[in-house]
């Protein structure tokens, strides 16, 4: 890379460094989101309800995953494109659009199974106990929201650095 005083000023620019662990943190969290939305939400005694149980939400929530995992990996490649870089910053911002979405879902699940009740019926707790699956999708998303909402800040300043 160099600096855009050598007239030079091909795409990536020199910020790339800086914020490329997080575009690949912004992708494992897609992973995460992916994962966690077909994974146990929840179980009562015997019976277990995955992401996909839990109706559109359930099928939405990975699709979103698998969509922001593409934009990402596309804006990870966008450097090799014919493509103008002013592009990278807004399709970033759709990821953390989708990730803010997934997140608004995850809590809203969560705290509603949180705050069900539970009854002691001869020493065995009877409610809906939160699967490991709801929880990743929670927190995945989370890590979602903040990475690609660098990713996307960083890219439109590189934008603005590099502008002719």
């Amino acid at each position: 890379m160099t600096a855009p005083e050598s007239g030079n000023t091909s795409w990536p620019p020199s910020s790339e460094p800086y914020y490329r662990p997080t575009l690949i943190a912004g992708l494992a969290a897609t992973v995460g989101v992916m994962i966690g939305s077909v994974s146990p939400w929840l179980s009562v005694i015997l019976f277990t309800v995955s992401g996909l149980d839990a109706g559109n939400w359930g099928i939405t929530t990975p699709t979103l995953g698998a969509l922001s995992g593409i934009a990402l990996v596309v804006n990870l490649l966008w450097g090799r494109t014919p493509f103008d870089p002013r592009l990278t910053a807004p399709l970033a911002w759709s990821v953390a659009v989708a990730g803010v979405a997934c997140l608004t879902f995850g809590l809203t699940i969560l705290i509603r199974l949180l705050a069900a009740p539970k009854t002691n019926l001869f020493g065995i707790t009877i409610g809906p106990a939160i699967g490991w699956g709801l929880w990743l999708l929670t927190l995945s998303s989370a890590v979602l929201c903040v990475t690609a909402s660098i990713v996307a800040t960083q890219n439109a300043k590189s934008v603005e650095l590099f502008a002719p």
